[in-house]
């Protein structure tokens, strides 16, 4: 019987790839690494570059078959796993009814009062999830920002803790599946970026939902999903003015 390992591996040794010393890159980076100040810790930045490794890595076996059906289940970032699947495959449950938006399903209405991108001014609406502290701020449609699936909200925040079960992303095969560097406070920040439309199963959920345009990434155990109708060079500066971390979760 093959295995998913098998077929990795498989894929892996058809892959044609450039003849590169990366030994000595890396050494290159470690030294650089150790001329920095004192209080800059060596083993993160390691982490960071293995971490950046594995999803380059990833990011460049989805576009090569048969990898991408060893990677497919695989890919993920934060507490969200991504499935890519053929762009002919069915979508939504096995019901012809169609998928609700997701902006139309952010859980509980909350009364928090708190300012997570303060150069958009205070959410319209905070919403508290039913696991994992999940916690999502909107703000409403404008030009700027389209109405996310016919909806009056044209940008939705979704924060989570890392922990717990996984929120579930069904990506068809023709969608942009990518992985950006970002900035978030202050900081270069790996993030996965998913261009266009695709479906969500957020934990805890019963039925997927429509999901468009969505960029998540992860920090000290927290994970933030940023969902609009745009572009990456229009959700970017967004990202980068997000401020909090924990403090955006549910109490608990």
């Amino acid at each position: 019987m093959t295995t998913d390992r098998d077929r990795f591996v498989a894929a892996l040794d058809e892959l044609e790839l450039p003849d590169a010393d990366l030994v000595q890159a890396v050494l290159a980076d470690v030294a650089g690494a150790r001329a920095q100040p004192a209080w800059r810790p060596l083993a993160p930045r390691l982490g960071l570059a293995f971490g950046v490794v594995l999803l380059c890595l990833a990011a460049v076996l989805l576009l090569v078959e048969p990898a991408r059906s060893a990677v497919a289940d695989w890919l993920g970032i934060g507490a969200t796993k991504v499935e890519v699947v053929p762009p002919t495959a069915p979508t939504g449950d096995s019901s012809d009814e169609p998928l609700e938006p997701s902006a139309e399903a952010l859980g509980e209405p909350s009364r928090a009062a708190v300012d997570p991108i303060p150069r958009l001014g205070p959410p319209a609406g905070v919403f508290d999830g039913p696991v994992a502290r999940g916690r999502s701020y909107t703000w409403p449609a404008d030009e700027a920002h389209p109405g996310l699936g016919g909806t009056g909200v044209g940008l939705v925040l979704s924060v989570r803790s890392t922990e717990g079960e996984l929120d579930a992303k069904r990506v068809a095969g023709d969608t942009g599946v990518e992985i950006v560097t970002i900035e978030y406070e202050g900081a270069p920040t790996t993030a996965l970026w998913i261009d266009g439309a695709h479906e969500l199963v957020a934990a805890g959920a019963t039925r997927p939902v429509l999901a468009e345009r969505v960029l998540l990434w992860e920090a000290d155990g927290v994970q933030f999903r940023l969902e609009l109708d745009g572009g990456l060079a229009a959700v970017r500066p967004i990202a980068a003015a997000v401020r909090g971390g924990t403090d955006l979760l549910q109490p608990g």
